[in-house]
């Protein structure tokens, strides 16, 4: 039945990847191959979540034309607002690795408006309007940011830290400080991010020293 075999093919994915350490692109390896194409015919018979899941699962182990493949499937068919947030965040993501910004932002900002709880959606459009850098862009940012509800915005350690990117540069270091600290409170003051606060707390506090 497809809800068993598209389980069984994710599966066979991840132990593809587990085994693998890093997912072989086409043509490398037979057994990834047919993982792959076996995962995407068994997720079109199924619903639209689970392509959704499906597709992130691919955009996950960098097959990526296989993913544009299952979301320009997923075109025109009914979504509930979490299906349509994903399929756009997914839209926005394959459009950056492909080089295209601009598309990249209007997706991630479709995304975010379908389901504000996209977060992922409004830390890459964030990173992205900071990398432009110019005021049209950094303007944007403060919008997008206030889609995403404060107590998930709270807990998101990557959204605080682009947030805090974007305060420190308008000069507003007591909340882009806030920021930082509440990272080290989330994460425990532990992984990558807890690193980089504290390094901004660092230099925050240096320029407060100069000043």
């Amino acid at each position: 039945p497809p809800q068993v075999a598209v389980a069984l093919d994710l599966v066979m994915v991840h132990l593809v990847r587990l085994i693998s350490v890093r997912f072989p692109k086409p043509g490398v390896g037979e057994d990834a191959d047919v993982a792959v194409d076996s995962v995407v015919k068994s997720a079109k018979a199924r619903g639209v979540g689970t392509q959704v899941v499906v597709a992130r699962t691919l955009v996950d182990v960098g097959r990526l034309d296989e993913a544009r493949d299952l979301i320009e499937h997923l075109a025109g068919q009914a979504r509930s607002d979490q299906d349509r947030g994903h399929a756009r965040y997914l839209e926005g993501f394959l459009a950056e690795k492909a080089g295209d910004p601009q598309l990249a932002l209007q997706r991630y900002t479709q995304a975010l408006t379908a389901d504000p709880f996209r977060v992922d959606a409004c830390v890459n459009a964030v990173s992205l309007l900071l990398e432009n850098n110019t005021p049209a862009a950094l303007a944007r940012i403060p919008g997008l940011v206030e889609q995403v509800p404060a107590a998930t915005r709270s807990q998101s350690p990557d959204l605080l830290f682009n947030h805090a990117l974007y305060l420190s540069r308008s000069g507003e270091t007591g909340l882009a400080r806030a920021n930082l600290e509440r990272i080290l409170q989330v994460t425990g003051g532990d992984g990558r991010l807890a690193v980089l606060a504290r390094r901004g707390l660092d230099e925050l506090a240096h320029k407060a020293g100069g000043a």
